[in-house]
Formats: C-alpha cells, sequence, structure tokens
C-alpha cells in the first residue's frame, strides 16, 4: 500500500493488512488512522501530518521509517509493536507524543528527532536504543532534543543510549530498568517475524480530497508466520547491555527514582540541572560514572531498597548543592565516592562532618579501610610515601614520574575541595583540605628533588621548599592549628631545657634551667639572656631565642588566619 504525494484532509488506514505501507511525501490536512493494523514495512517519508496521527496497536513486522516528517497535531504510537528496526531520523513532534507500553524488540532510532511537546516513553520497551549527536563523519547528524517534558516512567532498557541528546525541561526515568531483557521483567514472549507475499498493491499517487479510506483492507494472499532470515527483521538484542547518558545535557531536572541498575549508568559529560538517583534496585559491582559531569543540584541514594551499596565516580565533575546519603544518612558517603580533580561548587560538608572525620579527610579513594585503621598506623603508612619516593628514585625515572603525576592530582584535588568549602564558609572542611594539599604538594617537591633528569642545581630549590612546608607542616599544621604551635613551643622549650642541663658554666638545679629555657625562647619579650652564662650557653640561648620569635610569628598568623577564615 503507497501513498505517494497526495493531499487529503482525513486518512484512514485502520485493521489493514499488508506487506507495505508507505506514506511519501504527502500531506494530511486532517485525523490519520493507523490504528490496529499488521504491516511488514513501515515508511513515512517527507510527510506532513497537520491532524493528530494515530498508530495505536499497530504491529510492523521487519523495518519501520518514520524520517524526516512532521507532526504538527498529536502523535500516538500507543501499544504498538515493533519486531525490526525502526528509525525517527529527523522526524519533528510539535505536539503531544506518546509512546506508551511500545514494544522494540530491535533497534530504535532518534538521531536529529525534535520533541517540541510533552513526550512520553511509559512503560515502554527498548531492546536497543540509540540516540546519537552524529551518525559518522560524512554525514552528522544533530542530537535528538526535547524540549518539553518527557517521561519514561517504568520502561525497561536492555541497551539505552541517549549519548548527545538534550532534555530542555524535566525527565523523568522514574522505576525505569537499565541492562535488562524486557522478558525477564514482562514475561511475554518475543514475537516471531513475518513474511509477506502480496500480489496486488493499492496505490494513491498524488491523489487529492477530502478523504482517503483502507480500513480493514487484506491482501488476497495468505500470510504465513515463520521465523525472518538473518539480518532482516531477525531479532537479536544487542550483546552490550548499556545505559548511557553521557553528553547529555538536561536544562531542567534528570529523576531516576525507584531504577533497577543491571549496568553502569553513564553519565560522563552530562550537564544537568538537578538530579535524582535513587536506586529501588543496584548491584554492588555497579557504577554510576559522572566523569566531567556538572551536576547544579539534587540527591543521590548510595544504597538500593535492598541495602546494596554502589559506586559513584565524581573524577573531574563539578558537583554543586548535591545532597549525597546513604540509608536516608549522611553516613558512608565519601567512601563510595570516587573523587579526583572534582570541584565543588555549592556542596555543603557539614552533613558528613562526622564520615569525613573518621575517614581522616581522605576523600580521594574509595573503600580505603580509614575508619578501622588505628592512627598509628595511619600515620606510619603516611610517612611509608618518602620510602616509596625514595624506591622509586633508585628504581627507574619513570616510576618516579607515575608518583609525581599521582601527587599533582591529589594535590589538585584536595585543592578544589578547599576552594569548594572556603568559598561556602565551612571552615573545618576548608582547614583539613588545605592541610592535605600541602601534604601532597610537599611529596610532590619531594619527588622532584629528587629526579635524575633535573641537574643539581634545579633540584635545590624543590628539596628547600618540600622541607619547609614539611616543617610548617609538623609545627602548625600548615598555619591551621594555633594549639598545635603552643605544643611546639613546649616541645621546643623541653628539648632545649634538657640541653641545659648539661651546660659546663653552672650548677643551676633543673628547675633553674627550665626557667632558663622558658626565658631563652621569650627572649624576644624579656631582652636578653643574662650575663651569667658562658659564650656556649649564650649562642644556644639566642639559637632557642630566634626560634621562639619565629614561633611567636607563626602563632600570630595562625589565629589571624583562623579568623579570617
Amino acid at each position: 500500500m503507497s501513498i505517494s504525494e497526495a493531499s487529503v484532509k482525513v486518512l484512514t488506514a485502520t485493521n489493514i493488512e499488508c506487506n507495505t505501507l508507505k506514506v511519501v511525501g504527502a500531506s494530511l490536512g486532517g485525523t490519520a488512522e493507523f490504528s490496529n493494523g499488521n504491516v511488514g514495512t513501515l515508511e513515512v517519508v517527507d510527510s506532513r501530518f497537520d491532524g493528530f496521527a494515530e498508530f495505536v496497536d499497530t504491529t510492523v513486522r521487519k523495518s519501520a521509517r518514520v524520517e524526516q516528517s512532521v507532526f504538527q497535531s498529536e502523535c500516538d504510537f500507543g501499544s504498538a509493536t515493533f519486531l525490526g528496526d525502526v528509525s525517527f531520523e529527523r522526524t519533528r513532534f510539535t505536539d503531544r507524543t506518546s509512546f506508551k507500553s511500545v514494544r522494540f524488540l530491535r533497534h530504535a532510532f532518534f538521531f536529529g528527532a525534535r520533541f517540541k511537546g510533552t513526550a512520553t516513553f511509559e512503560f515502554a520497551e527498548f531492546h536497543g536504543l540509540g540516540w546519537f549527536s552524529r551518525r559518522g563523519e560524512q554525514d552528522p547528524i544533530p542530537p535528538v532534543v526535547f524540549s518539553n517534558e518527557v517521561g519514561f516512567h517504568d520502561a525497561i532498557f536492555h541497551t539505552a543510549i541517549f549519548s548527545g541528546g538534550t532534555f530542555n525541561e524535566t525527565a523523568r526515568f522514574d522505576r525505569a530498568y537499565f541492562g535488562v531483557n524486557p522478558r525477564d521483567v514482562t514475561g511475554k514472549e518475543e514475537q516471531l517475524t513475518f513474511d509477506t507475499t502480496v500480489d496486488e498493491d493499492v496505490t494513491a499517487a498524488r491523489d487529492t480530497g477530502e478523504s482517503l479510506s483502507f480500513d480493514n483492507w487484506i491482501p488476497p494472499t495468505a500470510t504465513d508466520a515463520q521465523p525472518a532470515p538473518d539480518g532482516d527483521g531477525a531479532i537479536k538484542a544487542s550483546d552490550v547491555p548499556a545505559a548511557r547518558f553521557d553528553r547529555v545535557t538536561f536544562n531542567s531536572g534528570a529523576s531516576f527514582d525507584a531504577v533497577t541498575l543491571a549496568v553502569d549508568l553513564e553519565l560522563s559529560g552530562t550537564d544537568v540541572e538537578s538530579l535524582h538517583l535513587t536506586p529501588e534496585r543496584a548491584s554492588t559491582d555497579r557504577r554510576v560514572v559522572c566523569e566531567d559531569a556538572t551536576v547544579d543540584s539534587g540527591e543521590i541514594d548510595l544504597t538500593d531498597d535492598e541495602g546494596r551499596r554502589y559506586t559513584i565516580d565524581f573524577t573531574r565533575a563539578r558537583i554543586g548543592d548535591v545532597d549525597l546519603f546513604s540509608d536516608a544518612a549522611h553516613t558512608d558517603v565519601f567512601d563510595q565516592c570516587l573523587v579526583e580533580n572534582t570541584r565543588f561548587d555549592g556542596f555543603n560538608f557539614i552533613p558528613h562532618l562526622q564520615e569525613l572525620r573518621t575517614l581522616r579527610w581522605e576523600i580521594h579513594h574509595t573503600n580505603s579501610g580509614s575508619t578501622e585503621t588505628p592512627y598509628h598506623e595511619h600515620l606510619r603508612s603516611r610517612l611509608g610515601d618518602y620510602r616509596e619516593i625514595l624506591s622509586a628514585r633508585w628504581s627507574d625515572s619513570d616510576s618516579l614520574q607515575t608518583l609525581r603525576d599521582e601527587y599533582r592530582r591529589l594535590q589538585t584535588t584536595y585543592q578544589y575541595a578547599k576552594t569548594g568549602a572556603n568559598v561556602t564558609g565551612q571552615n573545618e572542611p576548608a582547614s583539613e583540605f588545605f592541610q592535605r594539599e600541602m601534604r601532597y604538594q610537599t611529596r610532590n617537591h619531594a619527588a622532584e628533588a629528587l629526579s635524575p633528569e633535573q641537574p643539581l642545581r634545579h633540584r635545590i630549590v624543590p628539596f628547600v621548599k618540600s622541607a619547609l612546608i614539611f616543617l610548617f607542616g609538623i609545627l602548625s599544621k600548615h598555619g591551621e592549628s594555633g594549639s598545635r604551635v603552643v605544643f611546639s613551643s613546649g616541645v621546643i622549650v623541653v628539648a632545649y631545657w634538657i640541653v641545659y642541663l648539661f651546660r659546663p658554666d653552672t650548677r643551676s638545679g633543673p628547675l633553674q634551667n627550665l626557667v632558663f629555657s622558658i626565658g631563652s625562647f621569650a627572649t624576644l619579650l624579656t631582652g636578653s639572656v643574662g650575663d651569667s652564662v658562658g659564650n656556649v650557653t649564650a649562642l644556644v640561648a639566642a639559637t632557642e631565642g630566634f626560634i621562639g620569635a619565629l614561633m611567636s610569628a607563626l602563632l600570630l598568623f595562625t589565629l589571624t588566619r583562623s579568623i579570617h577564615r
């Protein structure tokens, strides 16, 4: 059945059975009904539908092409079944569009499609869905665009690829399934394709009129059901299940409430205004990949309804006001997040303080085990980094360069975290992240100082920087702890007191030597160490006074920094 370059007001072709249904170059001013049909191949190309278009309960046994056409009014494909590949390339849907309960048993392509009205794909079954920004270098096709709200409630995806698409309004994938066989969910058996031979065609070419009807039209030949040959309508699911939303733009919200994740959810490069991800079921080995993504706000539950936890990758992502929680609590969250060069733009660390303190503020790895590591073991592992640097120095330059690259990444990671916390006035997180930034900067300078590829004169500066930053960290936690400065000052006074116990120019007792040590440390305030000591003791006391002056300045700097943070 072929309708070519026809212009009619009303077209009805319900309950038809044919090998091929073609609507090419047609203009339909009113209602177009193709419901309850059973066709072999469907082709709707370069046509315009000004009225309501209905394809409800239609079965297409082979391929379907609905390409480069315009649907000005509502369009309904509800409960249709496509046994072969179907393409909606460059088709524009201006009004409301429904694909509710549609079964795509092979691949469905929406290259360059435009949905200006609301669209619904509720309860739809996708055995292979590909939305790409382009098909090839020689034939670029723009990405699919949803200008209004779109719903995929309870949809079932074996392979979902939304790469490069744009959602201007809210997109809802609530209770959707990703990476599963639709038959496992619905219990429906996949239909066989039909091979239909038709001896007679009906053609309406260049026809113009008020109405055109093909209702209940059945070809005179018999229709036998049998499996289609391989490569032509054969049912074959994609070999690799996937849920890909990489490089998708959600200008409003994206909701994945009560979804089932049997595969990784790919959100790399995605730009989303508001993301709501609360899985009902998620395998423990599954990941949500948000590399290079931008998430302005939303909420993410890292535990499904059955208590299983999954990992989320925020590498190079930008995270805004996103609420991360697990089992309705803000604990056991960061240990499931991969954070590397992640920018925090408005993220609130305060609800996670308990967990972050337990993790010792180490957010750059998952499953760290920091909660179970005693502090002395943790400190020994930190000092072991320098042993690792020395070991890499004597093995090969590539190993040392690998360490430098790793330390630079970690330094940047904590720099971004510090900046994000500092901008939003979260003092404790900003302070702790700054200390870790300095920690990895020290290691980077130490590795650079040991690099055999650099001449000796170029390695002196990083060595001095590494030593000074390391000492700065010990004495004051990099200027973040006034109590550490006071404690360090006390240790220095006690150390000099022990030295003064053995000075040869006096027989003073321990208490007098302690007073002398305190006085020497505070020489900047008292004026001198006195004239009753020998030259050696005076020299030692002068060094203590110099150190005391530096510690006094460091204490003042630390207190001022804490006030202005």
